[in-house]
This record gives C-alpha cells, sequence and structure tokens, in this order.
C-alpha cells in the first residue's frame, strides 16, 4: 500500500540543481498493474527503474535514486546490476533484503502457488471488492501498518498523505483499496548469504544508509551487521546515519532526515 505519496515530506527540501521523480511501485497507487498474472518479483522492479530512465529521455544520463524501504533494496540492487546508470544511492530505513534459508524455499514456493492461485481466481470473479468509510479504511491501514512496522512508524497524518493515492472513491461515495491484490503475494526473491555478501561488496557508489532508530532491522541483527561491515571496509564513500522515529520517518518528520540527504548531495565524489 505504499506508494509515491512517500516522498511527500522530503520532495520539497531536497538540494536545488535536480530533477526530482517520485514514482509509484508497480501495482501500487495509480501505477497500472503488471500484465503478468502472477504477481510481481524483483526483476520486474528493475526492468521497471530501466524503462523509466528510458523513457524520461535519460539514457546516457546517471541518476540518484532514493529509495525507502524495499525501495531501498532495488536501489541497491539495480546499482549491481546497472552500474554505470547510478551516481549516488540514498537508503532510507532497509539495510539489504531478506534472506531466506534454502531449508525455507520449498514451502515458500508452497505458500506462493496456493495463494497465487486464490488471489488469481478472485481478480477474475464478478465478486464487488469491499468498500469502506474514509475513516474506516484509514484506521485499517493504520492499525495493519502498526502491527508490520510498530505502533509509531506511520502519523495519523502520513497515512492521509499516502492514501490520497492509496484509495480510490467509489460511486457509493465509499471507499476502495487502490492497489493490484497480487503485490501481497508471497515474494520469490530468494537471497542467499552469499548474494547478499556480493551486494554488499559490489556497491561502490556514494551511499547513504539512514536508519531509523524506533523500526525494526527487517533482517537478523547478525546480518545487518555483517551487510554494514562489508560497506564500510569496501566502499570509502558509504555513510550510515541514524534518525529518532520509526520506518516511515521521512514522511512523519522530514526536517529528521533532509539535513543527511543535503550534506550526501553536497558532497562532491
Amino acid at each position: 500500500m505504499d506508494n509515491a505519496n512517500s516522498m511527500d515530506g522530503i520532495a520539497p527540501k531536497l538540494p536545488p540543481g535536480y530533477k526530482f521523480y517520485s514514482f509509484d511501485q508497480p501495482g501500487c497507487g495509480f501505477s497500472s498493474p503488471n500484465a503478468d498474472a502472477w504477481g510481481y518479483n524483483f526483476a520486474h522492479i528493475f526492468l521497471w527503474i530501466k524503462h523509466m530512465k528510458l523513457e524520461l529521455g535519460l539514457k546516457e544520463e546517471k541518476i540518484s535514486i532514493i529509495g525507502f524501504s524495499l525501495g531501498a533494496i532495488f536501489a541497491q540492487m539495480y546499482a549491481c546490476l546497472s552500474p554505470s546508470d547510478i551516481d549516488k544511492i540514498v537508503q532510507i530505513d532497509m539495510i539489504h533484503g531478506p534472506i531466506l534459508p534454502q531449508s525455507n524455499q520449498l514451502h515458500m514456493l508452497q505458500v506462493y502457488m496456493t495463494t497465487a492461485l486464490r488471489l488469481n481466481k478472485n481478480i477474475h470473479s464478478k465478486q464487488k471488492p469491499p468498500e469502506y468509510d474514509y475513516e474506516e479504511a484509514i484506521e485499517i491501514y493504520m492499525k495493519a501498518y502498526a502491527e508490520f512496522n510498530g505502533e509509531n512508524a506511520l502519523t495519523r497524518k502520513s497515512a492521509e498523505i499516502l492514501m490520497n493515492r492509496g484509495l480510490e472513491k467509489t460511486p457509493s461515495g465509499k471507499y476502495k483499496w487502490r492497489m493490484d491484490p497480487r503485490v501481497g503475494l508471497p515474494a520469490l526473491n530468494n537471497l542467499s548469504q552469499e548474494i547478499v555478501d556480493i551486494i554488499a561488496t559490489s556497491v561502490k557508489h556514494p551511499l547513504l544508509l539512514i536508519k531509523a532508530t524506533d523500526s525494526s532491522l527487517y533482517v537478523e541483527p547478525n546480518q545487518a551487521e555483517r551487510f554494514l561491515s562489508l560497506l564500510r571496509e569496501g566502499n570509502p564513500k558509504f555513510k550510515y546515519v541514524e534518525v529518532e522515529g520509526g520506518h516511515h520517518v521521512h514522511l512523519n518528520y522530514p526536517e529528521r532526515v533532509t539535513p543527511h540527504i543535503h550534506d550526501f548531495f553536497n558532497t562532491k565524489g
């Protein structure tokens, strides 16, 4: 349910001299759903980033990516796949992608198959999607968000900003979710420890990682420390900072985040 409005807090406060684009992840907000009937994976996202770069007429230009949460993972991995495309990277509150032990991969594939078949059946049925009053929809969203990301992860104001793109008003005057339900499918993005290590040692671009102090690591502590250690050892242009707040700190309290971004982009090299 996250979308391009996640950047509304920091976008007006970014350094001058840059043209800034904020995109919905495919299947979220106002974006079109993926034509693939079976959902989304990292390969789709990397292709989409490259496609958007070309569509914007930036084929020969380097770009900088500010990625939040999953977007931070997409940014660091895209930099490994297309290093010549990237100038700088800012990751907000996500250190690296989840590592799935090989012993769990078969089970996750089974869960994916079962869930994908059920969702695809629902999508093609004539059953009307549930509708909610605005207040009810906001409460449902905030409760679900808090269960996964913590109680102070999202303020009411930030939730309303996100739901400007996340809700669609129906003829009845109520609201329904504006997203492709397949976005919620269990991801088949099985990263091994070896792949995550390669990512950490491959990223040589200037990289700013901003971590919210009141947010989860989303990976095991030893995995996070290993990744950060590899970055510190192999990338002299890597900088790690912590800011007080929950997962959506950049939207809840942009004034805590934007000074670090300003300093980062104003530093040459």
